[in-house]
């Protein structure tokens, strides 16, 4: 397979029965999201002509732990290395630069023409969910941002304070400048996905060349350096005078972001490869694609984590934990467990949730029990848990389009009308 290009991928999946597609058209407000959640952990899904854009969207790419290992050559993310958590990486894995890299294929000027997708019924918009966002300060950052469409030429990017874009802007205004320049792939080969969403320290395109065992090929575009094998680049500037309320948006916690403003991209130029895709993702609570995704990422660094920690045995997750509520570590006897949880990696975590080494934590249930049963070691103050919150995105679907896909008038399998999420 080609490791460095999403088409392989997908061309993986469909040879192997992993990927459905559907010529009928399909909505990009809510139904093709809707549809998108009944396939998580089943199959990926191309929707050829979806209303109003101009290019294939493709969902649940990564449809399981097994599909998201594939992307990267792997089977089990013990096959992963040891140096992701590295400051510094061996030389061998430096990108590769090429010219005439396929995106080149046609230009196009109009971001309205993607397609952004709405997933839940008081979202503040459509939104690409899985862009790969491209800046430069001091170093290069590659970082994930949920980008809002506002309209032709401008979209809001979600780069949260502690990003590397974030960063860069910080460092920019303090040079006097008013925005920095941006380069966002939309649909990156799988190993760039996977580097920027990883809490790493070293360049996110020699991680991906560590994912992948050969370096990255990229292509300068400005003074910038992206995959050569996106299917779309989006090239322009980010501002931080002008901002712009994003969302609200559905999202891992089963209920709705805050609508808040966040920086503003505008376009310059923009390019797609020949039958390019754009890859997007119905974020909810897990497991839906995103959760996938994440889970797969962190897991990923396990031998690098212990390389860092000896005593370490393993770690996991329960379902709701993945973005950074709760994570199950199991410990060799004798381990200082203060210096896990100042870790990098675990240190994020709300819930730090310590087991003997006998104590597989991959059992869920288990876990939880031994959870409720244990004593806690170390706080700052006393954890107060508001479990107000209801699940409202499981309400909020449109029921129309509820019942037009239990109907699959798209030739899907059976799956469509069973799975309810």
């Amino acid at each position: 397979m080609e490791r460095d290009s999403l088409k392989g991928f997908l061309r993986l999946l469909a040879c192997t029965g992993r990927l459905e597609a559907s010529s009928e058209q399909v909505s990009c407000d809510l139904e093709a999201a809707e549809i998108a959640r009944r396939a998580a952990g089943i199959t990926a899904l191309a929707f050829d002509k979806p209303v109003d854009a101009d290019f294939t969207l493709v969902m649940n790419a990564f449809c399981t732990k097994e599909a998201a290992l594939e992307s990267i050559g792997m089977k089990s993310v013990h096959d992963a290395p040891d140096c992701l958590l590295d400051e510094k990486l061996p030389a061998s894995l430096k990108p590769e630069t090429v010219n005439n890299p396929p995106f080149f294929y046609k230009e196009f000027s109009d971001l309205t023409s993607l397609p952004a997708i709405r997933t839940w019924k008081h979202d503040g918009g459509f939104a690409l969910t899985l862009p790969c966002v491209i800046t430069k300060g001091k170093e290069q950052n590659c970082g994930m941002y949920r980008m809002q469409i506002l309209d032709s030429r401008r979209a809001i990017i979600h780069c949260y304070p502690e990003s590397g874009a974030a960063e860069h802007m910080r460092q920019a205004k303090e040079r006097g400048d008013t925005d920095i320049e941006a380069a966002i792939c939309l649909g990156a080969p799988p190993s760039v996905i996977f580097s920027s969403v990883m809490p790493v320290r070293a360049d996110e395109f020699e991680i991906s060349a560590a994912l992948t065992g050969q370096p990255l090929k990229t292509a300068q575009i400005g003074g910038l350096f992206v995959p050569a094998y996106s299917e779309i680049i989006l090239h322009g500037r980010i501002s931080f005078t002008e901002t712009a309320f994003e969302g609200p948006f559905g999202n891992y916690t089963g209920g709705y972001s805050k609508c808040e403003p966040y920086p503003v991209f505008t376009l310059e130029k923009a390019y797609h490869t020949k039958d390019a895709f754009c890859l997007n993702t119905a974020a909810g609570a897990p497991f839906s694609e995103n959760a996938i995704l994440a889970d797969t990422a962190f897991r990923l660094m396990t031998n690098s984590i212990k390389k860092e920690l000896p005593g370490l045995i393993s770690f996991g997750f329960p379902p709701f934990g993945v973005f950074g509520k709760m994570i199950f570590v199991s410990l060799k006897s004798g381990t200082d467990i203060k210096k896990v949880t100042d870790n990098f990696f675990f240190r994020k975590y709300a819930n730090i949730c310590i087991f003997d080494e006998n104590t597989d934590t991959e059992n869920t249930a288990e876990c939880l029990r031994l959870f409720a049963n244990g004593r806690l070691i170390s706080c700052e103050k006393s954890r107060i848990y508001d479990c107000t919150l209801k699940d409202t995105l499981h309400i909020s679907t449109d029921e129309a389009i509820i019942k037009k896909v239990d109907e699959n008038a798209y030739g899907f399998g059976e799956w469509i009308k069973k799975q309810k999420y």
